[in-house]
């Protein structure tokens, strides 16, 4: 449900993120055309943003202006991140406006789900663990993420990772596979809020993992 919609957009800056806590990821795309208006050579074309709602079993359905008035109106965009800036367990959006202020938008959801915030921290090196990879287990449903600093122009969000969980009040396990090749796991963790898990960086274990015959 994104090709044909997105045909004549210039993207600058996407991500996914559960905005409602379903524990479905929806994806929000930031838009801004590169060229002159026709009858106005000093402006370029503003384009609409989307913000596509992901539904179970049925897809992806575009609701900016739905979601929020101001997305109704085109934009000439030139970046976008997700983030939690006022902490309240909801994802929220800021957009970069090319020659403009940029527009920060918070997100009120009443009927969202129940949420999870990890931050992955590593000592001895890669100190954000960019590249781990954590699985999130709650009743039936399993979802996978990976800590990246994977940006849009001129853009990054948080490297904290959020999960949506739906209904779920408690976490069944949370699997982490640090960068060195380390695994924690942890079990039956209360919804709703935000963890810290601290690792120390082995390199040894990268090292015996990679190493090839006749090295040490």
């Amino acid at each position: 449900g994104l090709g044909q919609l997105s045909l004549s957009a210039v993207g600058w800056a996407t991500g996914f993120v559960d905005f409602d806590n379903d524990s479905q990821a929806d994806l929000w795309v930031v838009n801004g055309n590169t060229l002159q208006h026709e009858e106005d050579s000093t402006q370029l074309v503003a384009q609409r943003t989307f913000i596509f709602r992901q539904q179970a079993q049925r897809g992806f359905f575009e609701i900016a202006g739905q979601a929020c008035p101001r997305l109704a109106e085109p934009i000439v965009g030139r970046g976008g991140a997700h983030a939690d800036f006022d902490d309240d367990g909801k994802m929220d959006l800021a957009i970069q406006i090319h020659g403009g202020q940029p527009i920060l938008l918070r997100n009120t959801t009443v009927d969202g789900g129940h949420w999870l915030r990890l931050r992955l921290r590593q000592e001895g090196g890669n100190t954000f663990a960019l590249g781990a990879t954590v699985q999130v287990r709650s009743q039936d449903r399993v979802q996978t993420a990976m800590v990246g600093a994977d940006g849009s122009y001129l853009s990054q969000s948080p490297t904290e990772l959020h999960f949506g969980l739906g209904d779920a009040t408690v976490v069944d396990s949370i699997r982490i596979l640090w960068p060195d090749g380390h695994e924690d796991v942890y079990e039956n963790i209360p919804a709703d809020q935000r963890i810290v898990y601290e690792h120390t960086f082995t390199p040894d274990l990268i090292l015996r993992e990679g190493s090839s015959p006749g090295t040490s």
